[in-house]
């Protein structure tokens, strides 16, 4: 549908949808004020895509945007506009750390730096609920570049046991550094949570059957 007049905005904004995707046919007549309010506000739903890019009238109001991940419990799934402003890289960073309730989160950066790249790790260490990430770096990096990411990315899934899961972009990353040091990490934060259960099977035969 055509988000033409401020009402439409705030009726879409505040619905009470699982999942909601604002494509490039979407402009919103308020420029996005209605969406921003309702996810202050822990409204509007669980899982919000962008796909289009840019989406926001302004940086300023992207910006407003992201800020209001801080403490935010309601959205779980988030697929962000394709960032292009280290404003805007900072702002994700103070946002992730606050954030409580993210599950899935996907970022599109135009390019990262080695400091914005060493912060987002970081906040996203620590974040407390993600499970699957999807980063990605538009513009072409070198070979260098790649590997030095893929070893960042492995650096942070040493740190944290709770993402389970992450796309890989071969313009991103380097394909045999991910499959040495990325993928086995997953695959242990992933299979980690099992084996309590499977160490409480008392028949050992069972429990060696369950495992293999």
């Amino acid at each position: 549908m055509n988000l033409d007049s401020e009402v439409s905005c705030r009726d879409v904004a505040t619905a009470e949808a699982r999942y909601l995707t604002l494509s490039g046919e979407c402009e919103l007549e308020d420029g996005g004020a209605a969406l921003i309010e309702s996810v202050r506000q822990g409204r509007g739903p669980k899982e919000l895509c962008f796909d289009h890019d840019p989406f926001f009238d302004s940086l300023e109001r992207l910006v407003t945007f992201v800020n209001t991940l801080r403490g935010n419990t309601n959205l779980v799934r988030l697929e962000l506009p394709l960032i292009e402003d280290h404003q805007v890289t900072k702002a994700l960073v103070a946002a992730l750390r606050e954030n409580k309730g993210l599950v899935h989160l996907t970022v599109k950066f135009f390019t990262l730096d080695d400091s914005d790249r060493t912060e987002i790790l970081k906040a996203i260490s620590l974040h407390p609920s993600l499970r699957s990430l999807d980063l990605k770096i538009e513009r072409a990096s070198s070979k260098n570049d790649r590997r030095e990411f893929t070893k960042a990315v492995a650096d942070m899934l040493s740190v944290n046991d709770r993402v389970e899961e992450m796309r890989f972009h071969d313009d991103t990353f380097d394909e045999d550094d991910w499959n040495m040091n990325v993928s086995p990490r997953l695959d242990c934060n992933l299979y980690r949570n099992w084996l309590p259960s499977i160490q409480k099977i008392a028949e050992a035969s069972t429990r060696a059957a369950v495992l293999a």
